[in-house]
């Protein structure tokens, strides 16, 4: 069965000039929702792959993928320690090509899946894009994938070029 996260997120049981907010539950009562606090993902029903365009779902169940958030002054800090953390960018090459964080490495967010044996399992990763949404995407898949030490920068790349 394809999976199609619109209508999975499509409002439910309302009238066609009613439909004007969706709905974190889905057709099977799941909840799929990011914490704008501390950047977790929470998925409701198993779903399962990030970035994949099917996903199974079993009983309703809930299972949290979490890592920290850190802001761009913070990050200086630990950029000037001696062990600094891998910086990951997710953005695109163009968008990378115009401004990164000095020692970034690009990875762009659609082939972070194929990619993710390129990065250090061993030292702390800070994830950043343009403004913190593909990052905390990233974020949540390396967590899932066995990384333990994960940080997303909040506000991204606008919020280190303002700093």
């Amino acid at each position: 069965m394809g999976f199609n996260l619109k209508s999975f997120l499509k409002p439910q049981g309302l009238k066609p000039q009613e439909k004007k907010r969706p709905t974190l539950f889905g057709k099977r009562g799941a909840l799929v929702a990011v914490c704008l606090v501390c950047g977790s993902l929470v998925i409701g029903g198993a779903m399962t792959g990030v970035f994949s365009s099917h996903a199974s779902f079993a009983a309703p169940t809930f299972q949290q993928i979490s890592f920290a958030n850190i802001d761009v002054h913070g990050l200086e800090i630990k950029l000037s320690s001696p062990n600094p953390p891998f910086l990951l960018d997710v953005r695109e090459a163009s968008e990378f090509a115009e401004n990164k964080i000095e020692n970034a490495t690009l990875i762009p967010l659609g082939t972070l899946p194929s990619r993710v044996g390129e990065l250090p399992k061993d030292k702390p990763i800070v994830v950043y894009c343009r403004s913190g949404n593909r990052s905390v995407r990233a974020a949540s898949f390396l967590v899932e994938n066995g990384f333990k030490n994960v940080t997303n920068l909040s506000g991204g790349m606008n919020a280190w070029l303002t700093r």
